[in-house]
């Protein structure tokens, strides 16, 4: 289920205890007094849930374009080649904003699409309000405008407080409820939102006041500074009354009937927010021939320009986008369904689409689900390609990366891949992003660990080989210097003596010095019975290659498959080579001689 799905579920599921709670208000017993601080736990369980499962949403600015959209709080970034990780929630800091680099741009998780020139830095009562086109709006969390573009643009888009928000029009400002409904007229020049006192400052013929919700005034307007009028004190004294006298009035009751209709809007919006329903809106074409776009009535940019050829399903409302041959979508609300990355996409019906990838068929439907079978059978295909071409393979197991970047297979077969030809820290990245995405494969966990394993030995036979030559070396230098002090005593260098040198050096010139591995020189060597070649004479066949060089227990692939995920061959860690006699297929014994 895609995010957006288990957005909405909790969404609703809020909506619905809020109504609850209301109902049982009206009638409070001592039962419902308990029911009634059940619920209050169940909506702030349910939003901690919202909360846990990262679907606050946090502004970004694009880099490219400058406008701002909101992207889900946490989510991985993966680079579908590279196999590198960030998480989201690092680039966010206390105001919730983050620029981002250009590389990561594209492939950030956007809940709502950069359409607006600028945007609130948070929801505030399931509402943001946006500017687009230099007219100020308030859209929800499925970027569908509740309160249309009508207003005018504003530096502070604080949005909705105690059910009104301020808003500025034609040059004025006036309160509005979250049905757009006019409360308090537009006729101040600066406004500021209601505390929960449910009063506001408001500027009129240059100077500053207060009005509480009825749209009195509490706080004469004569203030020259609004900061003294609130919070100096002696000069903060009528503020300071209007507000006591304004929460007492909310207590007693006076506001009721006014509140009442403010809290009913509220609600409406709300239910009208929690259903799946989809918004019409009028679309235009937008770029050249080689660099379509498409834009909606309020300007916004649905469809980015760049694709060769952009096809509007209008019965899904769904945009089909081509760039370079490759097929991909965008849904009614800019939000991208999918990236370009099939080689043919058809129109939706019934809410799939029928895809194709290296031939492989398979469908994507409106949620972003992908035919299951696609993305296995296209790995299961690369398997078979990296018998004879791992570049061919390579691509594949890319193009799966391309359709899913968190599909775990090809991270963990491309890391093989990278195994084999030695790039080990690429392998090593890989294989380590595989086992984060699902942790409990069992074949990948073994892959990961054998690696790591295979790592220790590879930097303990460097160590052993350094000391190998430096003990060489060292022994080389204490003969030649040993003959030279005795030639320099008198004495002469012997064959022995220059045989010693060349011994430490690691190559012997003396003859007669083979080591004997079966019965006399002039006899057959008792492990390959004189054949010469790596053969079996014990009941474990499978560690001999009888000629072949190949490994008895991979065939000499290096490799053995389970379930679409390839693991290595532990007899002969991923050579492929006959352990017995490294590939050469000879007696390991005899040397390929055949003698004792």
């Amino acid at each position: 289920m895609s995010k957006f799905c288990r957005f909405r579920q909790n969404f609703i599921l809020l909506q619905k205890i809020h109504h609850l709670k209301l109902n049982l208000m009206r009638n409070l017993t001592f039962k419902s007094w308990v029911l009634l601080l059940m619920l209050s736990f169940c909506a702030t369980h349910a939003w901690s849930q919202n909360e846990l499962t990262s679907y606050k949403l946090n502004l970004v600015k694009h880099p490219y374009t400058k406008k701002c959209g909101y992207a889900f709080k946490e989510q991985n970034i993966n680079s579908p080649i590279h196999g590198t990780t960030s998480t989201a929630i690092n680039w966010f800091g206390k105001t919730g904003s983050v620029l981002i680099s250009k590389s990561e741009a594209d492939q950030i998780d956007w809940a709502i699409p950069p359409h607006y020139d600028k945007a609130a830095n948070k929801f505030r009562e399931n509402l943001a309000m946006v500017t687009v086109a230099g007219k100020t709006g308030f859209i929800d969390m499925y970027n569908r405008f509740i309160i249309p573009p009508i207003y005018d643009k504003m530096d502070d888009l604080d949005g909705f407080h105690q059910g009104l928000a301020a808003v500025s029009k034609n040059g004025k400002w006036g309160y509005i409820d979250k049905q757009g409904k006019v409360l308090i007229p537009f006729e101040y020049e600066d406004a500021d939102a209601f505390t929960d006192d449910m009063v506001a400052a408001v500027k009129q013929n240059g100077k500053w006041g207060a009005i509480n919700v009825q749209g009195k005034v509490v706080v004469p307007i004569d203030n020259k500074v609004k900061a003294a009028m609130i919070t100096v004190p002696i000069s903060n004294k009528a503020w300071r009354a209007a507000s006591k006298e304004a929460k007492e009035m909310k207590n007693n009751g006076s506001f009721d009937k006014l509140l009442d209709a403010i809290h009913q809007a509220s609600a409406a919006t709300n239910e009208k927010i929690a259903k799946n329903w989809r918004q019409k809106l009028i679309y235009n074409k937008v770029g050249t021939a080689d660099s379509l776009g498409y834009k909606d009535e309020y300007e916004r940019m649905i469809v980015p320009q760049g694709y060769d050829k952009v096809v509007l399903d209008k019965d899904d409302a769904v945009f089909l986008v081509s760039k370079s041959g490759l097929w991909g979508a965008y849904l009614y609300n800019g939000a991208k369904l999918i990236n370009p990355c099939f080689d043919s996409m058809s129109p939706f019906s019934q809410g799939k689409s029928d895809v194709m990838a290296l031939n492989v068929k398979g469908w994507i439907d409106l949620e972003g689900n992908l035919d299951p079978n696609l993305l296995y059978d296209m790995v299961n295909m690369g398997i078979q390609q990296e018998g004879n071409s791992k570049i061919a393979a390579r691509k594949t197991y890319e193009k799966v990366l391309s359709i899913n970047p968190e599909y775990a297979s090809a991270y963990n077969n491309l890391a093989l891949i990278d195994i084999e030809n030695k790039d080990y820290n690429k392998g090593m990245r890989k294989l380590k992003l595989a086992h984060e995405l699902v942790p409990n494969d069992s074949v990948i966990a073994k892959n990961l660990q054998w690696a790591k394993d295979s790592r220790k030995e590879r930097r303990s036979e460097r160590w052993s080989k350094g000391f190998e030559i430096a003990g060489a070396i060292i022994g080389v230098a204490s003969t030649a210097y040993s003959t030279y002090s005795s030639i320099k005593g008198g004495g002469t260098a012997t064959d022995g003596d220059m045989g010693s040198v060349a011994s430490a050096g690691g190559t012997s010139s003396s003859s007669g010095n083979h080591s004997s591995h079966g019965g006399a020189s002039t006899g057959k060597c008792k492990h390959c019975a004189g054949s010469g070649t790596c053969s079996p004479t014990g009941s474990n066949r499978k560690s001999y290659c009888s000629g072949s060089g190949l490994c008895g227990y991979c065939h000499g692939t290096g490799w053995n498959s389970a379930g679409g995920d390839r693991a290595k061959c532990t007899a002969c860690n991923w050579s492929g080579k006959c352990k017995s006699c490294n590939g050469t297929g000879k007696c390991k014994y005899c040397h390929g001689t055949g003698k004792g």
